[in-house]
């Protein structure tokens, strides 16, 4: 431990020595009067898929705030993006049709592009509308694009950030390279930065921590928009938190095999349903989520006896589908059978695998087996519990006024 935390110092006191080297330079720097990024568009792309760093678990989302912070410091709008190919990483930089201004790159990767990683590549593929771009031979594009022989002579790279990425940017960009390197030497020495690290550098896996026996003020790296977002539909903000990890284990990269992105894996049609088009930024995702929750929670009051069996209720229809449990409620109601709690509605799940259920007038979506909403229900519960152990206080249950269950 004591190895980590000194190897993780002398990162810090290295990046900072060199910060504020590169800011006494750049401040020597003639600038143009006429170029200022305030009220214009960057377009930003982060080449950041499957990066992960031993001394960051969030390394994407810590990139991410940091281009946020710029974009707020520069007073620009921002179009943040994650690439889904690393191998394209600065290939946006030089389509039109892309608008990326900046790329988010890993510095490992970029040694291999350069051929001095140790497995050293002899070339580096690059794939752009169905063109084969050799970096280290002919090329062959469209008319759209421009692009030199030598990619990496044509770029410019920032000052390296703590978690060992660079951006990128057109070497003609020499006005936005200074602003960016100028901002990086302001802001990352001070302590809105050392806050930002040690947001993003934990692990939160709420097992590992219950494990330990200890009790942790911070559960997430977005405590504060649990806790708000959590207010606005009457949830534990813990539960919220458990939620999330359970989705995404924080990272808002995340993307399941059908499509579901960020914290709260959002369907992206879903999720424009409530007005959300950038499923990577937490808050927009996290925003969007519990606007959907909040509509469940409505759709199921009137069938859950209280609060902590409504909050199951709504937490079975984000995992199954609301026409999913709908379907469950209605087809129990049809037996003469009680939908009061999620145990009764559990119980007409084996009458819902019966190929016999295809005939039932109350079953709009055909066969449901169940078997993943009971996991998915018993596995949120005790994620909760667990988040109550490490982070004490009155639980949920404690809080809840329990109404009378319909007869």
């Amino acid at each position: 431990m004591k190895a980590y935390k000194f190897r993780r110092f002398l990162r810090i006191l290295l990046l900072s020595i060199l910060l504020l080297v590169g800011a006494a330079i750049l401040e020597e720097t003639p600038q143009s009067e006429s170029f200022t990024l305030k009220g214009k568009r960057l377009g930003i792309s982060m080449a950041l898929k499957g990066y992960r760093l031993k001394d960051m678990n969030h390394n994407v989302g810590y990139s991410f705030e940091m281009l946020k912070e710029f974009s707020t410091t520069s007073e620009c709008m921002d179009k943040i993006s994650l690439q889904s190919d690393n191998d394209e990483s600065i290939l946006p930089l030089f389509i039109p049709e892309d608008s990326i201004d900046i790329v988010v790159v890993p510095l490992s990767r970029l040694s291999r592009i350069r051929g001095i990683h140790e497995r050293k590549m002899d070339s580096v593929m690059m794939l752009a509308d169905s063109s084969v771009l050799a970096l280290t031979g002919e090329i062959q594009l469209p008319d759209s694009v421009s692009m030199p022989t030598n990619i990496l002579d044509s770029v410019s790279l920032s000052l390296p950030l703590a978690d060992s990425t660079v951006w990128v940017v057109r070497k003609a960009d020499e006005g936005l390279l200074k602003e960016i390197n100028l901002w990086m030497a302001t802001f990352t020495p001070g302590k809105e930065h050392k806050a930002l690290i040690e947001r993003f550098t934990p692990n939160y896996n709420p097992y590992v921590r219950a494990l330990t026996g200890d009790t942790y003020k911070t559960l997430s790296p977005y405590d504060n928009l649990f806790k708000k977002y959590a207010a606005q539909i009457g949830w534990d903000w813990r539960m919220l938190t458990a939620l999330v990890w359970k989705e995404s284990a924080f990272r808002i990269e995340a993307v399941s095999p059908k499509g579901a992105e960020g914290l709260m894996q959002m369907i992206p049609t879903t999720a424009s349903k409530f007005s959300a088009d950038n499923m990577l930024d937490p808050e927009e995702n996290l925003k969007a989520a519990t606007a959907y929750l909040k509509k469940l929670t409505e759709m199921f009051e009137p069938y859950a006896a209280d609060s902590m069996e409504l909050m199951k209720f709504a937490l079975a229809g984000y995992n199954a589908g609301e026409g999913r449990i709908k379907d469950c409620i209605a087809l129990a109601e049809s037996k003469g059978m009680p939908t009061s709690t999620w145990l009764e509605v559990e119980a007409v799940f084996p009458y819902l695998r019966e190929d016999s259920i295809l005939e039932d007038e109350n079953v709009r979506l055909g066969k449901f087996q169940g078997y993943e909403t009971m996991e998915y229900i018993r596995e949120m519960q005790s994620l909760y519990w667990s988040l109550c152990l490490i982070a004490p206080g009155q639980s949920w249950q404690g809080q809840l006024s329990t109404r009378t269950s319909r007869e």
